[in-house]
């Protein structure tokens, strides 16, 4: 294959040119209330051919490699008009070559399990929940992910990786006390490893309690709390609120973010640091080299409270001065790359949860996220349940949650993280129309003062 790659980088005379050439396949199953609703295996083959000639760039997507070659005094024609066009020009932050073959070991490959036995697991899962719980409608999936990338380009890298994700998710729906329908979903997996979703009877007999419990939720009244958010919405609210105004090319476009999330700027309090790191192996946004052949990285973005780096790709690192982090991804061979989250996280504290809970007099425990929006640095998140907390303990269950701020006072607003940390094992980002899987949040339990809480979204 790598041949085949060579050959066509080097029929173009000059710039840098590289190629990333898939080979895609997914695997999903859908159960409504007990029915199989759809069993799918799909695959696609192609390449994103990507080439930077004076300071512009012309990119190409095709299931044909001739089509490329076919294409070479276009694409050249194309980045020399987008270079003509652009106030400053394209420039990478330099790489050396990289020669590198990676593949999955996992205790089991979701590769080697037969459809059936996927199945069987499925509804097994869907036959305990509905014995221990009366839903008025379930939906359970599986989900299955697997690509095989060559990438080359005209500095000599020559990278092959397999990276794969498969996870099942439960959504039960329930009818409260008060008569409205509410909903609660549960994800397992999320990586490489088939054992990760084997034998999860006690995570489900925990979402079947807590499904249980949402029966006697009472909305929440109007105001502003001091909240205790669950590892989970921690996750989703760092993620949609800050880790997108982190990607480099939004903060090159806005002098505001220029000026916000200027680098050493405190932005938080000391014992807050936000992190993205691709290199956790077992979690949704896992990968060893992004789509322009970079390494992922351990990237401080927040550290000690203090701006300390940007996600970049190879032209925002040159233009802001920053090291390559490696986060530069597309969805698949049809999209350009873009910088984006991989495993984004607030790292754990030093208090433990229970001494959080200890200093909350009066306030609410809101746990796991449920839709919002993001408009600049304003936020509105939804919770699905929480908990009226009095003197430390929890008191009532609550719904129709959601939360609402302004990102940087949000920030200096966060009390205490405490040392609990885990990673959602649901992935995803939808960013520029780019929906992907490989995308992780996480957190410990965190407290937050003077939040604004409302009614449904």
């Amino acid at each position: 294959m790598f041949d085949e790659l060579k050959k066509i980088i080097e029929i173009f005379p000059e710039g840098y040119r590289d190629i990333r050439y898939e080979n895609n396949s997914d695997e999903s199953i859908f159960i409504q209330d007990g029915r199989v609703s759809r069993i799918s295996k799909t695959g696609s083959r192609g390449a994103h051919f990507r080439i930077l000639a004076n300071g512009g760039m012309a990119v190409m997507s095709s299931t044909d490699l001739k089509k490329i070659v076919d294409s070479r005094d276009e694409l050249i024609n194309d980045a020399r008009i987008s270079a003509s066009s652009k106030q400053r020009k394209i420039i990478f932050e330099p790489q050396a070559a990289i020669i590198d073959n990676t593949v999955i070991e996992s205790q089991k490959n979701p590769l080697a399990v037969t459809m059936e036995e996927k199945l069987a697991l499925l509804n097994e899962y869907c036959t305990f929940i509905s014995s221990r719980i009366e839903a008025v409608t379930m939906s359970a999936s599986y989900k299955q992910e697997y690509t095989k990338k060559h990438f080359a380009n005209s500095e000599g890298s020559a990278i092959s990786q397999e990276q794969l994700y498969s996870s099942m998710t439960f959504n039960v729906y329930i009818k409260t006390d008060l008569g409205d329908m509410q909903n609660l979903s549960v994800t397992l997996g999320g990586n490489d490893n088939y054992m990760s979703m084997v034998g999860m009877h006690d995570v489900l007999e925990n979402y079947v309690s807590d499904l249980s419990e949402l029966k006697g939720a009472v909305p929440i009244p109007g105001g502003r709390f001091n909240v205790i958010l669950n590892p989970q919405l921690a996750g989703v609210f760092i993620h949609e609120a800050f880790g997108h105004l982190s990607e480099a090319e939004h903060i090159y476009y806005s002098d505001d973010l220029k000026k916000n999330l200027k680098i050493g700027k405190p932005i938080g309090p000391a014992h807050l640091s936000v992190i993205d790191d691709p290199s956790i192996k077992g979690v949704p946004g896992y990968y060893k080299y992004d789509d322009e052949g970079i390494p992922g990285k351990k990237t401080y973005i927040i550290k000690n409270g203090i701006i300390n780096s940007y996600l970049n790709d190879r032209d925002s690192a040159s233009y802001f001065g920053q090291a390559l982090t490696g986060h530069c991804r597309a969805k698949n061979y049809e999209y350009p790359p873009i910088i984006r989250m991989s495993n984004i996280y607030i790292d754990k504290g030093t208090n433990t949860a229970s001494e959080i809970f200890d200093t909350m007099d009066d306030g609410y425990y809101l746990l796991n996220a449920k839709g919002g929006q993001t408009v600049g640095n304003h936020f509105t998140f939804g919770a699905q349940y929480g908990y009226r907390i009095k003197n430390g303990r929890k008191k009532e269950i609550v719904k129709d949650i959601n939360i609402s701020g302004e990102l940087f006072s949000t920030l200096m607003n966060i009390r205490q993280i405490a040392d609990d940390f885990e990673f959602d094992k649901r992935g995803g980002c939808g960013k520029d129309g780019q929906l992907i899987s490989k995308s992780a949040t996480g957190s410990a339990h965190v407290r937050i003062d003077n939040v604004g809480i409302g009614g449904k979204l």
